[in-house]
């Protein structure tokens, strides 16, 4: 019911606000027709497989918008998310849109959960299967999802990054709203009784009713925001750092490799022209030395392909750190252009 009381409460109102009942049986198909209001339609389902995928797509299909989102009964809407998403998609720059997205634990603490899919590392990323978005913070267009297909029935879950992924992929045009205005509830792994979930979700969507409680949530936000990203400036730092070092450490083994060849060559000359000179000429002395040298160079070398896999990951992660600060600048800039 409170999922819906925030999709009701919204500065934009929405078209229409379609509730799934998968499977329920507590009354509440009953509790939401009983608000009366026209834009609330109901749909009384028997329990679907999983977390009830093929009932989604019963949502897209019935869809009378443009436009779709799911928002699931553990989580809220602040009361501008439409207004905001809605912002984006009157300006026709984007086919997939993400919301800022806030995880409230068991004790209350807020963490940001949202990620810039038009930057291409945090693109592969998600299609590599790492999704850092919560189901709520995606609006689709309607048409775009039918035409992929919706939702896969069949899948146990990560039903929604699934079809994600596959907009992505037909290279769906994605823009991110930095403002939060969703509050992610964990549905599983969640240690708290029924009743105290109740209770928490209800302080919360009580606090982002009142205009100084959601002032105060997106001033802690963006303070979270603030002290990851400085975070990432630090880890960045470090890892210049030791991309420098493993260089110079790369430098340092090819040069022993060359001098270790180099000991080599001279001694398989020495061991060659021993053996022209006959059994005195110190064949025996010269073969212990080669192979001495041999195993020097060997040991180089297999030193040297160490230090270069240790600088290829030094310099992936470098790059991983330097696009999660460019999509951290990107979003300094776009709030200073709104200043």
């Amino acid at each position: 019911m409170m999922a819906v009381e925030s999709c009701l409460r919204q500065t934009r109102a929405p078209l229409e606000v379609i509730v799934l009942a998968d499977g329920c049986r507590d009354g509440t198909a009953d509790a939401v027709r009983s608000l009366g209001d026209d834009r609330v339609e109901v749909m009384d389902l028997p329990k679907a497989a999983g977390y009830g995928y093929g009932h989604r797509n019963l949502a897209l299909e019935r869809a009378r918008g443009e436009v779709i989102t799911y928002l699931g009964d553990d989580d809220l809407y602040l009361p501008d998310h439409f207004e905001r998403i809605g912002a984006v998609w009157d300006a026709g720059v984007a086919d997939i849109v993400v919301a800022g997205a806030a995880l409230i634990h068991e004790q209350d603490e807020m963490e940001p959960m949202t990620d810039e899919w038009a930057v291409s590392l945090a693109r592969e990323r998600m299609l590599g299967g790492k999704n850092r978005v919560p189901m709520a913070a995606v609006s689709i267009r309607v048409g775009a999802a039918r035409r992929v297909g919706g939702w896969n029935p069949e899948l146990p879950r990560r039903g929604d990054w699934d079809l994600w992924a596959r907009l992505l992929i037909e290279e769906e045009r994605s823009a991110r709203c930095l403002e939060p205005t969703v509050l992610h509830f964990r549905a599983s792994g969640r240690a708290q009784p029924y009743e105290d979930r109740v209770r928490q979700n209800r302080s919360w969507l009580d606090s982002i009713g009142d205009p100084a409680g959601l002032a105060r949530l997106r001033v802690d936000y963006a303070r979270l925001i603030g002290a990851r990203e400085e975070s990432l400036a630090d880890r960045h730092r470090e890892l210049k750092l030791d991309h420098r070092r493993l260089r110079r450490e790369q430098r340092a083994l090819r040069r022993r490799v060359v001098r270790a060849q180099t000991k080599l060559e001279k001694a398989g000359e020495a061991l060659e022209r021993a053996s022209r000179s006959g059994p005195r000429g110190g064949g025996p002395g010269l073969v212990e030395l080669a192979g001495a040298l041999l195993r020097r160079r060997t040991s180089a070398s297999a030193a040297l392909e160490v230090a270069s896999r240790r600088l290829d990951a030094a310099r992936a992660e470098l790059h991983e750190a330097e696009t999660a600060d460019l999509a951290s600048e990107s979003g300094r800039r776009a709030r200073r252009g709104r200043l």
